[in-house]
């Protein structure tokens, strides 16, 4: 049975792939492979992988894709609180440029056959939070400018 795209057992083995598979995952958390192995089978509803062993994957992958998956769901956006301001507005905003243009090529190129499957929804979802990024870190430098510091 495939995992379902855009499922909390997608995200869990994409952080699985993202420390080097289930081998080292297991390894980092303490588990058995087949235990890990479970939290990414669309056969096994009943098993997901616990908060802690979340925390310590997330951490040796230096990403937060459950956390995202999570936050995504609940309808919100996952953002980094140190964002660094950059102090530079062009390249701020020439950043935002660019990832608004990325944007638009996106959603044109799923829509070329007159609609949005839900993979190219994925595709246009990860383009809009990168445009969100963007101007986060413009945000930034703003705050930093006008002398929030935040």
């Amino acid at each position: 049975m495939p995992r379902p795209a855009g499922s909390l057992k997608d995200a869990t083995s994409a952080l699985v792939t993202a420390v080097g598979g289930q081998a080292r995952a297991a390894e980092l958390v303490g588990s058995s492979q087949s235990v890990l192995q479970r939290y990414t089978d669309p056969t096994a509803p009943d098993r997901s992988i616990p908060a802690a062993k979340v925390r310590i994957l997330e951490a040796a992958a230096r990403q937060p894709i459950v956390t995202a998956f999570l936050a995504a769901e609940a309808g919100c956006l996952l953002l980094p609180l140190n964002i660094e301001p950059t102090g530079s507005t062009f390249r701020d905003f020439a950043a935002i440029g660019v990832e608004a243009a990325d944007l638009f090529a996106t959603v044109q190129r799923a829509q070329a056959d007159g609609g949005i499957d839900q993979r190219e929804a994925g595709e246009v979802i990860a383009a809009l939070d990168d445009l969100a990024r963007a101007v986060m870190a413009a945000r930034s430098t703003m705050r930093r400018l006008a002398g929030d510091g935040q």
